[in-house]
């Protein structure tokens, strides 16, 4: 299934801001904005949803998930998007590199040393301060 990150982004900005909590309550809930207890009695920023704890051994990890999600997806839809226009600037730079120093296109090109082509990319993906996804 294809999906489009910009639409994405735009529905997840269009939901109750966060962050949101899994609190237990009468039931297991979803809550929006700072969660306070005074005298037995929560107060929140928003009711989003209650999970149903009945015959779902998943609950907790359901509410968890829905909760962690709304600021979770933005930010990794955010981060893919970046990382895409940085793989267009390094695919740029290795088409540049190669018709200076070999005057052929990438897809001939043989002479080209890899070293200093893939140092040119690190150069450029991590020049912005961020690290791999997967650290």
């Amino acid at each position: 299934m294809n999906r489009n990150p910009k639409a994405d982004l735009e529905m997840c900005e269009r939901a109750t801001p966060g962050p949101w909590s899994a609190e237990e309550t009468n039931a297991l809930s979803i809550v929006a904005g700072k969660v306070e207890y005074t005298n037995g009695k929560m107060t929140c920023g928003g009711f989003i949803a209650d999970i149903d704890e009945d015959n779902n051994e998943n609950a907790e990890a359901d509410a968890r998930l829905l909760a962690e999600s709304r600021e979770a997806l933005p930010y990794w839809i955010k981060r893919a998007m970046e990382a895409e226009g940085m793989l267009v600037k390094c695919s740029d730079l290795v088409a540049c590199y190669c018709a200076q120093e070999c005057n052929a296109p990438p897809a001939e090109c043989e002479e080209c040393d890899y070293n200093k082509i893939k140092a040119k990319i690190n150069e450029v993906v991590y020049s912005n301060g961020t690290e791999p996804c997967d650290k």
